[in-house]
């Protein structure tokens, strides 16, 4: 059985460039450009307008915690620090080579969604239930002043910004 035909009926198309881009917002073929791509699947438009292959991916370090899920990531960087940080399971992880290896200091409730911010060489983190903490680049400390719970945080204008889980919507 052959899968595939092996007469002369089968013919290839030379299409020039897509330089006009991918377009997904006609109705009908026959509104497409002879220079648009109907279907962008595995594909991307090159500078030239070429189709081409879109890239792959590759694995980024092995496995964080066994059975948890990442619930946030970000990058502590200072002058002498370049670390990649996850929050999983009841801890903050720092990758370390090609393995993710605790952070000392604290603990905190399990599997909860994280939320990141860097300011003035310090990682902040906040999870809704515990009170806030900072990564300096060593361990995470809990911060004791004025330890306020929340689940957002922002940093700006050279102030940290974090909502209260009793009133949600404030700004403390």
């Amino acid at each position: 059985m052959k899968f595939y035909k092996d007469d002369t009926d089968l013919k290839s198309y030379v299409i020039p460039s897509f330089k006009k881009g991918y377009n997904s917002y006609t109705q009908s073929k026959s509104l497409i450009d002879d220079q648009e791509i109907p279907y962008g699947i595995n594909v991307v438009v090159d500078d030239n307008g070429a189709a081409t292959k879109r890239p792959g991916k590759t694995a980024y370090g092995g496995v964080v915690t066994t059975g948890k899920a990442v619930r946030q990531m970000a990058q502590y960087r200072t002058t002498s620090a370049n670390e990649l940080v996850v929050a999983s399971g009841t801890t903050w992880k720092k990758k370390s080579g090609s393995d993710y290896v605790d952070i000392a200091g604290l603990t905190f409730t399990d599997d909860l969604p994280t939320r990141f911010v860097q300011a003035v060489g310090r990682l902040y983190g906040c999870n809704g239930t515990d009170k806030l903490a900072y990564y300096d680049g060593s361990t995470i400390t809990e911060q004791t002043a004025n330890g306020n719970v929340g689940s957002c945080i922002a940093f700006w204008n050279g102030r940290l910004y974090m909502n209260n889980s009793t009133y949600p919507d404030r700004i403390y």
